[in-house]
């Protein structure tokens, strides 16, 4: 049977970040970019791997709290992701707060 996966790009490797296995990176750096606002799903899983990888590529990162749901395949999976995000420098915002300060 095909099948189709979507968790990266490649149907023979999974990644569960943003930066791994692509070339986001090299275009945020290209384009002076700093900063990087993240959302979606899941919490426990990309949200988190994406975030903490953009923390140690030197970014400064912003956890879109309104804009990320998790899995939660154990009770507080998601909690425990957040808590950990912010240990590593994350900043926790809301869309509305970034929309009030530009």
């Amino acid at each position: 049977m095909d099948m189709d996966r979507w968790d990266g790009t490649s149907k023979d490797f999974d990644a569960y970040s943003g930066f791994q296995g692509t070339v986001l990176n090299d275009l945020l750096k290209e384009r002076g970019i700093k900063r990087v606002f993240v959302g979606g799903v899941a919490t426990d899983y990309c949200v988190k791997n994406t975030v903490l990888g953009a923390i140690n590529l030197g970014y400064q990162v912003f956890l879109l709290s309104d804009a990320i749901k998790g899995v939660d395949i154990n009770p507080d999976d998601s909690k425990k992701a957040i808590n950990l995000m912010l240990s590593k420098g994350a900043v926790l915002i809301d869309i509305q707060k970034i929309i009030n300060q530009y």
